[in-house]
């Protein structure tokens, strides 16, 4: 069977010490350019992040708008999107080379899927990795109580720059509340893992996450935070106590990750965490 289109959605806010690796990573991809889009939604930066994405045109297209969060971006930028599944990327992330090919890949071979997932290497402001990637693949729907339970252990592996949605599905789900102006992507994937199936891909495909920029975007969140998008959700789909409370209200987040496969991933040198350092530079509060 034939590839699917795909559009990669990048969402940035102030990204300027990030943005073109992550626009690189994407190009660099190995998946055919004609095959693919990229559009960059800039949420209303006010540092160099305009400047820089506008090097890499007519490769892309730049959406600019004003400040409004994460949900807005994603409102702003999915109706343009022309794919058939759609890859989110934050502006501080980046992908391994052969993401987009596998997520594809997935999708064909898995029609019952309607959002994929991967582990994720997050590089803290000490340059340590964090690994939290699967041994093995893990398929599952969060449309029953069994399923909410291991929505609850394995939704961590759906996060923005770890997603990639059927478009159909993203029409089903419609518009994002924008009262959710960060972790908008928890509203997407918690929706789509309700219904329809969900992916999560085994060690060989994974995202690098810079934590010090990801540290300092986050230091305001609470867990009033979590309670609002809880509500939000339970809003947009319909009732079923039972599956809701195995989803949990308690924020009890997943702080660790069985089957973990430690070990080094094939990136681009760029991308190595020795060359890390520069980018994140001296002050790590200061990236925002």
């Amino acid at each position: 069977m034939p590839k699917p289109f795909a559009s990669v959605l990048v969402d940035t806010y102030n990204h300027e010490r990030f943005i073109e690796q992550a626009i690189v990573s994407v190009l660099e991809q190995d998946f055919p350019a004609c095959d693919r889009e990229i559009i960059v939604v800039d949420d209303g930066s006010t540092d160099r992040t305009p400047e820089i994405v506008r090097k890499f045109e007519p490769r892309l297209r730049l959406l600019r708008k004003t400040n409004g969060g994460q949900a807005s971006a994603f409102n702003a930028g999915i109706p343009e999107c022309k794919g058939e599944i759609i890859a989110f990327l934050d502006g501080d992330d980046w992908w391994a080379g052969r993401k987009l090919a596998r997520v594809a890949q997935a999708m064909v071979e898995e029609p019952a899927v309607g959002i994929v997932g991967h582990g994720i290497i997050t590089v803290h402001r000490d340059l340590r990795e964090q690994i939290e990637i699967l041994r093995e693949g893990f398929r599952f729907q969060a449309n029953t109580v069994e399923g909410a339970r291991l929505f609850r252990r394995r939704g961590a592996f759906l996060g923005t720059s770890r997603m990639t949605l059927r478009a159909e599905l993203l029409r089903r789900i419609g518009t994002v509340p924008e009262a959710i102006e960060i972790q908008a992507d928890e509203y997407l994937f918690t929706l789509a893992a309700v219904l329809e199936g969900a992916l999560i891909l085994p060690v060989d495909t994974c995202e690098v996450s810079c934590a010090a920029a990801r540290d300092a975007r986050h230091r305001a969140t609470s867990a009033s935070h979590g309670h609002r998008l809880y509500r939000t959700l339970r809003r947009s789909t319909p009732p079923d106590p039972g599956r809701w409370l195995a989803l949990g209200d308690d924020q009890d987040g997943v702080e660790t990750h069985g089957d973990f496969a430690p070990g080094r991933f094939g990136f681009p040198q760029r991308f190595q965490t020795a060359d890390l350092a520069g980018s994140f530079g001296d002050d790590a509060a200061g990236l925002l």
